[in-house]
């Protein structure tokens, strides 16, 4: 087992075939139906409004046809640097560019700080790329200003536009809050509870720790798992006595990788509405994976 991702009509799942280094990459349905997916792919980077499947080498898996296609662009074999809502940053190195995944509309944005970027709805987002303006119409690619500018922090597509989870937001610095962006790029805390999150530069790996399902916000602290349910003030701990190393989720069901105080690997499914923890027998679940195909 190498990573489990939860999209909206199943999971993405990676795992190393028996007995080599080999990796092979399987999308399962809620039906337990599954395929393959050729594993030159690379790795899961983001599901669009959609449900398309973005890859890192620029590869969609379209959900209506379950067909891969490459993104369409001249730049020389781009590779997808980051994925929010809709859009996702494609660059060759020298190029950067913010692309809708959805309709192929982009433009050039400046290789600066990332660039990082934020959607905040089907057509608008934040781009951290050095400039005052940092709130795009991606219809018109006009850009203006809004309350937050750098996202050296990670974020969430909400409701409302999007969630942020960034220092400086509450009465201590130190600690991390959450804040929610409207489409017009203003900003309002969502609650005062302050985070310290298990990554000292969240928004340098792919491996993120705040996360969104249905009306709740999941963030993986140093030695925990937080949930914050919207309109509620204070948190609930989850998933004490495991080493928590990776979070996806989907219908308000936390899926996780971790591993216990001996290093014992773990995976399971935790229900946020009922609070049911379940373990699942990683080495047997992912060999009827293999068995389906």
């Amino acid at each position: 087992m190498v990573s489990v991702n939860a999209i909206s009509w199943g999971m993405i799942v990676t795992t190393r075939a028996t007995g080599t280094d080999d990796l092979r990459t399987f999308y399962v349905k809620h039906d337990n139906t599954s395929g393959e997916i050729p594993a030159d792919l690379g790795r899961f980077v983001g599901e669009n409004d959609n449900g398309d499947v973005v890859f890192v080498t620029g590869t969609v898996l379209r959900k209506s046809t379950l067909t891969l296609e490459p993104i369409q662009t001249t730049l020389t074999r781009p590779l997808v640097d980051t994925m929010s809502g809709n859009f996702a940053i494609i660059s060759d190195s020298s190029i950067h560019q913010i692309f809708n995944t959805v309709n192929g509309v982009r433009y050039n944005v400046m290789s600066c700080n990332g660039p990082h970027i934020m959607a905040l709805d089907a057509t608008h987002a934040v781009i951290d790329d050095c400039q005052p303006k940092a709130v795009i119409d991606m219809a018109t690619g006009e850009r203006t200003e809004g309350d937050i500018r750098a996202l050296n922090h990670e974020s969430v597509h909400s409701e409302n536009g999007a969630v942020v989870l960034a220092q400086g937001l509450g009465s201590d610095f130190n600690l991390f809050h959450l804040g929610e962006v409207d489409v017009h790029g203003g900003l309002t805390l969502v609650n005062e509870y302050g985070f310290q999150p298990g990554s000292p530069c969240m928004s340098c790996s792919s491996n993120s720790v705040l996360h969104k399902t249905g009306d709740y916000f999941i963030v993986r602290e140093l030695n925990k798992v937080t949930v914050v349910k919207r309109g509620e003030s204070n948190p609930v701990f989850i998933l004490s006595g495991y080493n928590v190393t990776s979070i996806s989720t989907n219908d308000n069901r936390v899926y996780y990788l971790a591993e216990d105080s001996t290093g014992h690997p773990i995976t399971g499914v935790y229900d946020l509405a009922t609070h049911e923890n379940k373990v699942l027998l990683d080495s047997e679940r992912f060999t009827e994976i293999h068995a389906m195909n």
